[in-house]
């Protein structure tokens, strides 16, 4: 699909790879395509950037951790301006439900302003993307 549509970089949240997935990163391989993953310690989540080498010139960035959200940087190196791709995963995983929707929501925008005010510092423009897991159709 990536190859069919001209994709040069797709962010994903919830890979649900680990470092030991060895035939995994084999077959993105294969298909001419490489990644750069952040796996989740623990069962589920992690984010990654899967990209072509031929076509985009990727430098990773290892960002510290934060209690509330994934988050993994690249900068794309261009012949114009450098961009900053930030991928974002929130998770809703808690042992409590009334802890997540009390606690979480506003741990989470208390780091994700950290965040942002260190984005917006680095040098190349800043695209972010990802899962929020913020659900607007909700009540």
């Amino acid at each position: 699909m990536l190859k069919d549509n001209n994709v040069d970089i797709c962010c994903m949240t919830e890979t649900w790879l680990k470092a030991k997935d060895k035939a995994i990163f084999s077959e993105i391989h294969d298909f001419g395509f490489d990644i750069l993953s952040s796996p989740r310690k623990g069962k589920g989540g992690g984010v990654a950037f899967l990209f072509d080498p031929k076509r985009v010139s990727i430098e990773r960035h290892i960002i510290k951790g934060f209690k509330s959200f994934e988050v993994s940087e690249c900068l794309i190196k261009s012949a114009k301006t450098p961009t900053r791709v930030c991928v974002i995963y929130r998770t809703t995983r808690t042992k409590s439900k009334t802890k997540y929707e009390e606690t979480k929501v506003l741990k989470f925008l208390e780091e994700f302003e950290n965040y942002l005010d260190d984005v917006v510092e680095k040098f190349g423009a800043p695209m972010i993307c990802g899962d929020f897991n913020f659900h607007v159709e909700n009540k």
